[in-house]
């Protein structure tokens, strides 16, 4: 997974117009420090991740980040991915289920059978298919999360 991440975003870079954007994605003190410091691992899209001065960023994979760390505690708009290791589809579905409904879920799979369990087993505000941000093209569909 993390290898096909890393072909489909290499060459994307993504603005963070915000100063709050870019406090809590670069530099000392930001969620991915913190991650780091707690063990996560983090690996750029492409070897030139951070452009700070032009405030752009590529895709950061985040592995192993601590369950109790900001980027895992908090809703993430910007070029950070987290990424949860799971033994069974199952154990997926629990995880997800074990914390607050999700803004966006996002499932990949070529099997229609486990795409379908997490579709009728979770809940969140919108979902997505072998995609991302597709929920947004929807201009008339209501997006803030579960019951809007």
């Amino acid at each position: 997974f993390v290898f096909v991440a890393y072909l489909l975003s290499s060459d994307r870079y993504l603005t963070l117009p915000f100063r709050r954007q870019r406090r809590w994605c670069i530099g000392e003190g930001s969620w991915l420090d913190e991650a780091e410091q707690g063990g996560a691992w983090i690996e750029p899209a492409n070897k030139y991740s951070v452009d700070s001065n032009q405030r752009k960023m590529v895709t950061q994979l985040v592995m192993d980040a601590p369950e109790d760390s900001q980027l895992m505690q908090n809703e993430i708009f910007g070029p950070v991915l987290p990424i949860v290791a799971y033994k069974s589809l199952d154990d997926a579905i629990q995880y997800v289920n074990q914390r607050p409904k999700p803004l966006a879920l996002y499932v990949f799979s070529h099997d229609k059978n486990s795409v379908s369990k997490v579709l009728e087993k979770t809940q969140s505000g919108g979902a997505c298919v072998n995609d991302t941000i597709l929920q947004v093209v929807a201009e008339d569909a209501p997006f803030g999360g579960v019951g809007t």
